[in-house]
């Protein structure tokens, strides 16, 4: 069962490296040898969680997504589970799954992490995606509390 993880550097894919093994680990540094590979799952847990540098530079957050697009579309998983974040939804108070998702009425990094759930629905049948909210632990690097 070959399986890979993208993302093993931060702090939720550096946690999920901790607690598994993975055959293949990618990053921004090695993500290119990820093409053409056939994986039994994909674990993403990208691209970056930096949610005001994403809000601040829209333009170059899609970007990144897109480029990540690019390259995933390039691969074949049987399973995939995105790490995505309570952010796609305008308010995430009081919300579940079967909420609506409006991306027009959210700030660019909300909106561009839902645009990239929507990559992995439509591109890969056997998916799993998780939102997280806010996060803190050992190995944090940013929105110290």
């Amino acid at each position: 069962m070959a399986t890979a993880i993208i993302g093993y550097t931060g702090f939720v894919g550096s946690n999920i490296v901790n607690q598994k093994s993975f055959d293949f680990k990618f990053n921004t540094s090695n993500i290119n040898d990820i093409l053409e590979k056939e994986l039994d799952l994909l674990v993403i847990a990208a691209p970056s969680a930096v949610k005001w540098q994403a809000n601040k530079e829209p333009g170059k957050d899609l970007e990144t997504i897109n480029n990540l697009i690019t390259i995933i579309s390039k691969v074949q998983a049987k399973k995939v589970v995105y790490i995505s974040t309570v952010d796609v939804y305008k308010t995430p108070n009081n919300t579940d799954e079967d909420t609506l998702i409006n991306p027009e009425e959210n700030h660019p990094y909300g909106k561009h992490r839902y645009y990239f759930e929507e990559f992995i629905r439509k591109n890969f049948k056997n998916h799993l995606v998780v939102r997280l909210p806010g996060l803190f632990g050992q190995g944090l690097k940013k929105n110290f509390i």
